[in-house]
């Protein structure tokens, strides 16, 4: 059997260097590569794929701050009230300067921008009283609308009558009062305006005249109602217009409200708004 003889190495010091450097170039270069990134391969692009976002419904685990109960401003009626009324003396100026009359002294008895509602019953009078009121001498200043049965408007005869009480005395209640109303009707065609005389409860007093453009016929239709009352006479304005003058001596001061008289279905009603008296001195 034949043995290799051991390798004899030469060494002289150039070939000792040459010898380390190949070495070492072997295992730089031998050795597995894991680099943080990879790199493309030679000849190729880098990629320019965006990553894919989460779905826009995909639950985001981020903490929602806690509710906070935001305060709701109360609203105080008497503090609207009073500034209401506080407006008042400046309104009856202009108001009686439209209607071509002469301011005249006095002071805020009621003011209310609340709308009061007076719902109808078919063939009964129904009203609202101004709780504590005696009046004697004043202006009312108001605004009236209906709503309900629109066969209101084409009934053979006046159906429905939103009114100002005025004057009132005795128990309204159960009709064996008196008082005075000023009244706005409609039906019949046109639209009316009305003085009655109430005595226990019936009607002997009625005097009114048809106005066919000053009241609005009209469901939801506002009209502008101001009332002069200066002792036994009475004074109504309809949207700045005079609708009707009439005179009566039997009652020199009394309550105050409102009233409707359905004649067809008793299922409409009266507003009155933007409200204010002005009690003469």
């Amino acid at each position: 059997m034949a043995f290799l003889e051991p390798l004899k190495i030469d060494r002289k010091p150039g070939m000792v260097v040459a010898v380390s450097s190949w070495m070492v170039l072997c295992l730089v270069s031998c050795s597995p590569v894991s680099p943080a990134e990879p790199f493309p391969p030679a000849g190729s692009s880098p990629s320019t794929e965006v990553p894919a976002l989460a779905p826009a419904n995909s639950p985001v685990d981020t903490a929602l701050p806690a509710p906070t109960d935001m305060p709701v401003p109360a609203v105080d009626p008497a503090a609207t009230r009073t500034a209401y009324a506080g407006m008042v003396p400046a309104e009856v100026e202009e108001k009686m300067r439209e209607i071509g009359e002469s301011m005249e002294e006095g002071t805020v008895a009621w003011a209310d921008p609340v709308t009061i509602t007076v719902a109808s019953k078919y063939q009964e009078f129904q009203y609202w009283l101004l709780e504590g009121a005696e009046f004697s001498d004043f202006i009312y200043h108001g605004r009236v609308r209906w709503d309900g049965d629109v066969r209101i408007l084409s009934s053979s005869q006046v159906a429905l009558y939103c009114s100002v009480l005025f004057r009132t005395t005795g128990d309204v209640g159960n009709r064996s009062g008196w008082w005075y109303e000023a009244s706005l009707g409609w039906g019949g065609g046109t639209p009316v305006g009305t003085f009655w005389t109430v005595e226990e409860g019936a009607v002997p007093l009625k005097f009114q005249r048809k106005p066919d453009v000053v009241i609005r016929d009209g469901y939801l239709k506002d009209n502008e109602i101001i009332l002069i009352v200066k002792g036994t006479q009475w004074d109504l304005y309809v949207n700045g217009e005079q609708v009707l003058v009439w005179w009566d001596v039997r009652l020199d001061k009394g309550g105050f409200g409102f009233g409707a008289r359905d004649y067809l279905s008793g299922g409409s009603e009266c507003r009155f708004s933007d409200n204010w008296i002005w009690k003469l001195a």
